[in-house]
């Protein structure tokens, strides 16, 4: 952690204004470090287009428990994780990673504004992994107003900065995750949605969730976003007899589906993630990891993974 932590300070990333400019010999550095090569080597990333937005499909689908349940999936995989959590109003990834949420630390809105570098706004979380040297990063709002949302969202400043954060997490970590949410009016998100790799659209199998695609992707279609690199995931899928041909019409089709698991729900309501510390509580709980891990591969070979 400290190795990535000092990387950042030396990139000078303090300072917006020099943060494209200045950093290309740390993201040398911090690779070198992870991967024990030369500097003077070009390396790879492992996952080729690894910008991977999540953003449900519906109020209540799970696309917030996704993406922390896939970053933890990936750490236990070896890679290195940022997660970017858009609800600048009303976060979530703190919770599922144990982080403070101060009011006036440097956060996501803060960066966005201006006053203080990538650095120190990102916050690792080593509670998951047994206080390893290296955690997954996070990036996201603390305690935010209406006021805060409406300023930032309003500000090309925000969106450069947020455009140059993602390619920096980008060159700096094997995976991006981001939670995004349902906004497509916002210029966040656009940007968000515009600059990402894969974006993956998630489900229940309620009708809202139905409804709510097709209008997602016509207005996909109007902002000039590629709906190519959209795709579907079934989550808290309750029956086995789920009518796939309501699917098919729509010509969706699902790269993974989680079937409903009591026990993610609970770990919920206590702010914490089911494969960390529910999974030996249920006896359903095998079959959900099966689900999981097929989920995480899929993703990962969509992305271009290279092990």
């Amino acid at each position: 952690m400290a190795d990535m932590q000092d990387i950042l300070n030396s990139s000078d990333m303090a300072d917006g204004n020099d943060l494209r400019s200045k950093t290309d010999k740390a993201v040398g550095r911090l690779i070198s470090r992870f991967s024990g090569a030369d500097e003077s080597r070009k390396i790879v990333k492992r996952v080729l287009n690894n910008v991977i937005v999540f953003m449900g499909a519906s109020g209540g689908a799970g696309a917030s428990t996704l993406v922390a349940t896939e970053a933890v999936a990936m750490k236990e995989k070896g890679l290195t994780v940022a997660v970017v959590d858009l609800g600048i109003m009303f976060p979530s990834q703190h919770i599922y990673f144990d982080l403070d949420q101060s009011i006036g630390k440097a956060d996501l809105v803060s960066y966005l504004s201006g006053n203080n570098g990538l650095n120190v706004s990102l916050e690792y979380s080593d509670v998951l992994f047994n206080n390893e040297a290296t955690g997954v990063a996070t990036l996201t709002a603390c305690n935010r107003t209406l006021r805060d949302y409406v300023v930032i969202d309003s500000s090309n400043d925000a969106v450069q900065a947020l455009t140059e954060a993602l390619n920096r997490l980008s060159s700096l970590f094997d995976v991006v995750l981001i939670d995004c949410k349902l906004d497509l009016s916002s210029m966040l998100v656009q940007t968000t949605l515009f600059r990402a790799d894969n974006v993956y659209l998630v489900m229940d199998d309620g009708v809202q969730s139905l409804i709510n695609v097709s209008k997602l992707r016509a207005n996909l279609d109007d902002s000039g976003i590629n709906t190519n690199k959209v795709r579907y995931i079934m989550n808290k899928r309750k029956s086995f007899y789920y009518a796939e041909n309501n699917l098919k019409a729509l010509g969706i089709e699902l790269i993974g589906i989680l079937p409903f698991e009591m026990g993610v729900v609970e770990c919920g309501l206590r702010g914490q993630l089911f494969t960390v510390a529910g999974k030996n509580t249920s006896k359903t709980s095998p079959k959900y990891l099966e689900a999981v891990d097929s989920l995480t591969a899929s993703i990962l070979e969509i992305g271009g993974y290279t092990e």
